[in-house]
């Protein structure tokens, strides 16, 4: 059964890998500016197999003026921004979801395409403006992420990715976004030990002074809070894996935040079972809703 996932999920990634190469040199040959973040990049640097991990869609860090160039070239190459029918045709998102996504998110709505494939359904680029949500304290801008980003061959293409030390903070205020928000606690997708295994698998080989540079980076963007939160619950099902004198750094004197959810949409809330109750388990947000339309 395993031995049959695996080889699933390396095909399954190679046709992937296949797709967004053809993305990323259609993006150089326009002169779209862009930074690969996470999964291509994790798979190709962190894990070194394709296999070994289970990917989805190629996320970008676009400047949100170079948005215009970047939707002519990606609608050239047959993606829409919609919902994916069972049919393979596209659904253009609704106006107040455009709106919405445009005034209070980071991202912009995903670009999606039918694979015409058995081993992926379809393929989708995701477009983000910010590593952080607008609502947050943290101060990282494109500029200084684009200054100290490298070189790096992702997906076979010459290309642009985050320094490490930028990729683990991108890491730590995904992971928070998705395990405190509504809208993806109501998605089922929460805190999932994939995304700790990423941050284990980024730092495993750091020296001490990488993470020296993290913890400056963090206090410097006040995202100290944000990257302890992902330290803290990686370290509790990894022990050996991250240092504690990075953790005590940037420990906050309150940590009852670790508990706490809803506070992007301005519904807060409190986790009633433990950790590891929920991600082991199926238990979801069912007493409150995210506004963020979906459609």
């Amino acid at each position: 059964m395993f031995s049959g996932a695996y080889v699933g999920n390396r095909v399954r990634n190679q046709v992937q890998h296949a797709e967004y190469a053809t993305v990323l040199n259609a993006l150089n040959a326009a002169d779209v500016r862009y930074l690969v973040r996470k999964g291509p990049v994790l798979d190709t640097y962190g894990f070194a197999d394709l296999g070994a991990r289970q990917s989805s869609d190629l996320d970008l860090l676009v400047d949100r003026v170079d948005m215009g160039a970047f939707g002519a070239v990606v609608e050239k190459l047959g993606y829409q921004q919609g919902l994916l029918a069972p049919d393979g045709t596209v659904r253009p998102y609704s106006r107040r979801a455009q709106v919405y996504w445009k005034a209070h998110l980071n991202n912009s709505l995903p670009f999606v395409k039918y694979s015409g494939s058995v081993e992926v359904d379809h393929f989708k680029v995701d477009p983000c403006h910010q590593i952080a949500q607008k609502s947050a304290a943290v101060e990282v801008t494109n500029a200084d992420l684009f200054a100290r980003s490298v070189a790096q061959d992702i997906c076979g293409v010459s290309s642009r990715a985050m320094s490490e030390v930028d990729q683990m903070l991108d890491l730590c205020l995904h992971l928070h976004k998705e395990a405190t928000a509504l809208y993806y606690l109501e998605s089922g997708k929460g805190l999932r030990l994939r995304q700790l295994l990423d941050i284990v698998v980024l730092t495993r080989a750091w020296p001490e002074e990488t993470w020296h540079e993290l913890i400056e980076l963090a206090h410097a963007c006040s995202a100290a809070t944000e990257i302890y939160y992902a330290l803290h619950f990686a370290s509790l099902c990894y022990p050996e894996a991250i240092p504690q004198r990075a953790l005590a750094s940037m420990k906050p004197e309150d940590t009852a935040y670790l508990e706490d959810f809803g506070h992007m949409e301005g519904k807060p809330g409190r986790w009633r079972a433990s950790f590891f109750e929920r991600l082991l388990g199926d238990d979801q947000v069912r007493t409150t809703s995210s506004e963020v339309p979906r459609m």
